[in-house]
C-alpha cells in the first residue's frame, strides 16, 4: 500500500525568545523543531492547513492530520501526487541515498 505523510514545517523554536543563561547558550545551537501540517481535500482539491478549525474539517472529504502516517489507496496516492504531495510507494534503501538528512526525517521507518 502507498504511504502518505503530510508535510512538515520547521518553525517551532527550541527555546523561548526571552530565555537567558545556560539554556540560551545551549539551545542556540539547535534548529527549530518540526511541526506537522494537515492535508484536506475540500471540493475535490487538496490543500495544506496549519490548524484547521472544526468547520473546515466538517467540509473536508478527506483529512490527513499532520504528524501521522497514512496508508492510502493507489487512486488516492495518484491524486495526492498530482496535487504536488509526496507519496511513498515502497521505500527502499537505494531511494534513501538520494535524500538529505532533513528529507529523511519524515520517512516512516516502519515501512522499510
Amino acid at each position: 500500500m502507498p504511504t502518505f505523510i503530510p508535510p512538515v514545517v520547521y518553525d517551532v523554536p527550541p527555546l523561548e525568545a526571552n530565555s537567558k543563561g545556560l539554556a540560551a547558550r545551549l539551545f542556540r545551537h539547535y534548529g527549530p523543531y518540526r511541526r506537522g501540517r494537515s492535508v484536506l481535500r475540500i471540493n475535490g482539491v487538496y490543500s495544506t492547513h496549519d490548524t484547521p478549525d472544526q468547520l473546515t474539517l466538517n467540509l473536508a472529504e478527506e483529512v490527513y492530520h499532520g504528524g501521522h502516517v497514512y496508508e492510502v489507496t493507489p487512486e488516492v496516492a495518484d491524486a495526492l501526487t498530482l496535487a504536488g504531495y509526496q507519496v511513498w510507494a515502497e521505500i527502499t534503501w537505494d531511494e534513501l541515498a538520494d535524500h538529505t538528512w532533513d528529507d529523511l526525517q519524515g520517512i516512516p521507518w516502519e515501512v522499510l
